[in-house]
């Protein structure tokens, strides 16, 4: 399962070298899914791509790359990842959450269903109160929290391209492609146009 990764590093004026932070050993993890589950809310985080910063959005993650979480955003990263580890610990131990589209490997169109996915309730909120201490470093001192994408070190060019590559793929929740896909657990799974800079997920919800 792909992995995103956040660090706190010294904020250096100049510093390009994030692609050195990539699988470092005291990064704090979260689960793809967990992340395009939340992605509604860290799009509304002020961040920067410091792989393509010219046609970066200026919220969000960078699904494919590096992701730049400075005093600009610091404050309101903590907030968001506080309150969803608050509001994730009132779930059972093991907590199930509707995930993206998806189809079966032999399924047409009309197949099509929502994924669901299961997290273990401790480990994810323990992990997500440590992004926010990081976030909380951040706003107060000579930090920033940095954000590998999912695909940071392990880039395939049929699906992204390099780092700098404007290509991101987004993530489609409960709601067919348009475009590329990504693959999954015993099928396909949507992403968003090649266009887009950040993860976006479509609104529609399976019911």
């Amino acid at each position: 399962m792909p992995k995103h990764e956040f660090l706190s590093i010294p904020d250096v004026e100049g510093n390009s070298n994030y692609g050195g932070y990539f699988h470092d050993p005291h990064a704090i993890q979260l689960e793809d899914d967990l992340v395009v589950y939340l992605v509604d809310t860290l799009n509304w985080i002020p961040s920067s791509n410091p792989s393509n910063p010219g046609e970066w959005c200026g919220y969000g993650l960078n699904y494919w790359g590096p992701t730049i979480i400075d005093k600009r955003g610091a404050r309101k990263a903590a907030r968001v990842f506080r309150s969803w580890a608050a509001l994730l610990e009132e779930g059972p131990e093991q907590i199930e959450l509707t995930g993206q589209f998806g189809w079966g490997q032999e399924g047409g169109p009309e197949d099509g269903r929502c994924e669901t996915f299961t997290q273990a309730r401790g480990p994810v909120t323990e992990n997500l109160r440590r992004i926010a201490e990081l976030a909380d470093q951040a706003a107060t001192e000579p930090f920033v929290l940095l954000h590998s994408g999912s695909r940071c070190g392990n880039v395939r060019p049929a699906l992204g391209g390099p780092l700098t590559s404007t290509r991101v793929a987004g993530a489609s929740r409960c709601r067919p492609a348009r475009a590329s896909v990504l693959p999954s657990r015993g099928g396909i799974r949507g992403s968003l146009p090649a266009s887009t800079s950040s993860l976006r997920p479509r609104r529609r919800r399976c019911k």
